[in-house]
């Protein structure tokens, strides 16, 4: 990571560097994230002070990237609504969700994201209309048809 800054210092504009920085950042983030998750008697996943820096640093890295770059390549967007994911800031994560799948073969586990992200907005037809397009990649997925058939009943009690 360190080399990577040492470039950006040289040149501020320089995407590549911007991009695996932010990436750097995103790895070390989710490395200590599975080291949190193994088995221990009081393991809480609460994210430390430091975690939550390294998390929005990768953010505030690759949306500088973005800025520079809007076209960036396969798979950056999808990183970005992942750590926007866990965040919490899903209308950004379904932000980057729509600029992925303008470019890119992740389709599916963007869409995923983009769903999770409306549900946990409460955008319940947003959530339907995308587990209705997975639904349409994936045909033997029985969890997306779950999930269509669940948010339509709760579309429904909405009315009443």
């Amino acid at each position: 990571m360190l080399q990577y800054e040492k470039l950006i210092k040289k040149n501020e504009r320089d995407v590549t560097s911007l991009i695996n920085l932010g990436l750097a950042y995103a790895e070390k983030y989710e490395h200590n994230q599975k080291l949190k998750s193994k088995p221990k008697k009081s393991s809480g996943k609460k994210i430390s002070d430091s975690e939550k820096q390294e998390l929005q640093r990768s953010i505030d890295v690759l949306e500088k990237a973005a800025k520079l770059q809007p076209e960036l390549p396969e798979g950056i967007y999808l990183s970005l609504a992942k750590l926007y994911f866990l965040k919490k800031d899903y209308k950004k994560c379904v932000s980057s969700c729509e600029m992925e799948l303008k470019s890119s073969g992740n389709e599916i586990e963007a869409l995923k994201l983009m769903a999770q992200s409306h549900e946990d907005l409460n955008q319940k037809q947003g959530a339907l209309d995308i587990y209705e397009k997975l639904v349409m990649k994936e045909t033997k997925n029985s969890f997306f048809k779950q999930k269509i058939f669940l948010s339509k009943i709760v579309l429904y009690l909405q009315c009443y």
